[in-house]
C-alpha cells in the first residue's frame, strides 16, 4: 500500500548472481495494477558502487540511429550513407576504466554477404607495442590485452576494414557483435554500453552506389579503369558524342559540364585512397582475396597534349592541386578575416 506520500515502499535483498558479472547486472522492476504497467524502474549494480558512467563503444563515431525517423519512408541520413568501396572503420571507447582485456566476435550471416565483406581489422600503431593481440579474420574473432591497464577519456584502438559491394538503402545492413566482453586485470567484467541494447551495433549500415564506380561496379572499387575511362574522354563536354554525365565527377566551377583536370583529379584520389587501403588490408589480413590494384600513376596519366607546345601529366596535375589548395585556403582566411570587420571586400 502507499505511505503517506503516496509512495509504495517494499524492502527485499537481492542475491548476487556472479561477482565476475556484477558490474553488467541489474534488476528490472514493474509495478502493474490489474494486469496494466503503471510503472518501471531500473537498479544498475555498478550505479550502486559508485560507477556512473559506463565504457562506450563505437565504431566511426556513428550515431544510435542512421535512418531519419522524422519521415515516414525512413531513408538513411545523407552523412551516414557509405559509398561501395573499402573504407575502415575505427573502434572508438569512451569513459574507459581499468579496461585490461577488450574481447569480441562479429557475426556476418550469409545474407549479408552481398551487401559488404569484413576483410580485416588492424590495431592502431599507437597500441601496438602496448598491446598483445589475438586476431582470428576468418571466424571475426578479436582479442586484446592491454599490457597495463587503461583508463582513459577516449582510446582509438584499432580499424575494421570493410568492403561495401552494393547499394542497400531499401533493407540497411546490421553489423551484429555475436559476443563482447571488457575485463579489468581482475577478470571482472566491466560496467559497459553500445549505442543500443540490442546486439546489431551500429544499427545500420547503408551503402549507395559510388558516383566515381564507372565501370565494372560487381568489383564494387575505385580502381585504374575507371580512371582510364575519364582519361579517354578527357577534354569532352556536355553535347559531345563521348560526354555522359556520369563521367563529370567534379562539378565545381567551370569544371561543371565537362571533363577536366578537375575531374582526372578527384578519381586520381580516390584510386590512390583505395589502393593504400587494399595495400593495409593485406598487410592486416594476408589471405584476403583482393584485386591488384598497384597503381603506376605517370604510366596511368600519361600525357596529353593541350596545345602546341602544352601537356598534362601527372606532375603537372600535382602543381595544379598545390596551387588550387593554396588558392583556396587563401580565399577562406580572407573571408574570416572580412567577415570580423577588418576588411570591407575582397
Amino acid at each position: 500500500k502507499p505511505n503517506k506520500d503516496g509512495l509504495i515502499e517494499e524492502s527485499f535483498n537481492i542475491k548476487r548472481l556472479s561477482k565476475e558479472y556484477e558490474n553488467q547486472e541489474g534488476v528490472l522492476m514493474v509495478v502493474k495494477r490489474r494486469g496494466e504497467t503503471i510503472g518501471t524502474g531500473l537498479f544498475e549494480f555498478a550505479k550502486a558502487k559508485g560507477i556512473e558512467k559506463p565504457t562506450h563503444l563505437n565504431w566511426a563515431n556513428r550515431p544510435e540511429n542512421t535512418l531519419n525517423l522524422d519521415d515516414p519512408n525512413l531513408p538513411s541520413k545523407p552523412e551516414y550513407l557509405e559509398n561501395t568501396g573499402y573504407k575502415p572503420y575505427n573502434l572508438e571507447l569512451t569513459d574507459v576504466n581499468n579496461l585490461k582485456k577488450l574481447k569480441f566476435r562479429l557475426h556476418h550471416p550469409k545474407d549479408e554477404e552481398e551487401n559488404f565483406q569484413i576483410e580485416a581489422f588492424k590495431i592502431k600503431k599507437e597500441w601496438e607495442d602496448k598491446v598483445d593481440v589475438k586476431i582470428n579474420n576468418k571466424t571475426y574473432e578479436y582479442e586484446i590485452t592491454f599490457k597495463d591497464a587503461v583508463t582513459a577519456d577516449k582510446i582509438d584502438v584499432g580499424n575494421l576494414y570493410l568492403h561495401f559491394l552494393k547499394d542497400n538503402q531499401e533493407t540497411s545492413s546490421g553489423m551484429e557483435f555475436a559476443e563482447i566482453s571488457l575485463t579489468d586485470k581482475d577478470g571482472n567484467e566491466l560496467y559497459w554500453d553500445m549505442n543500443n541494447i540490442q546486439k546489431y551495433y551500429p544499427n545500420q549500415l547503408n551503402i549507395k552506389e559510388n558516383p566515381l564506380d564507372l565501370i565494372n561496379k560487381s568489383r564494387a572499387s575505385i580502381d585504374n579503369e575507371d580512371l582510364d575511362v575519364l582519361i579517354g574522354v578527357f577534354g569532352t563536354q556536355e553535347g559531345d558524342k563521348n560526354w555522359k554525365p556520369e563521367y563529370d565527377v567534379y562539378k565545381e566551377g567551370v569544371s561543371e559540364g565537362r571533363i577536366d583536370i578537375g575531374d582526372v583529379l578527384v578519381m586520381l584520389k580516390a584510386v590512390e585512397e583505395q589502393d593504400k587501403l587494399i595495400a593495409e588490408i593485406k598487410a592486416a589480413n594476408p589471405d584476403a582475396i583482393l584485386p591488384e590494384m598497384s597503381i603506376d600513376v605517370e604510366k596511368i596519366l600519361a600525357p596529353i597534349q593541350l596545345t602546341g607546345n602544352q601537356f598534362i601529366d601527372e606532375r603537372a596535375v600535382r602543381t595544379w592541386l598545390q596551387k588550387r589548395d593554396i588558392y583556396k585556403e587563401t580565399f577562406e582566411k580572407v573571408k574570416e578575416v572580412r567577415k570580423a570587420g577588418v576588411l570591407t571586400a575582397v
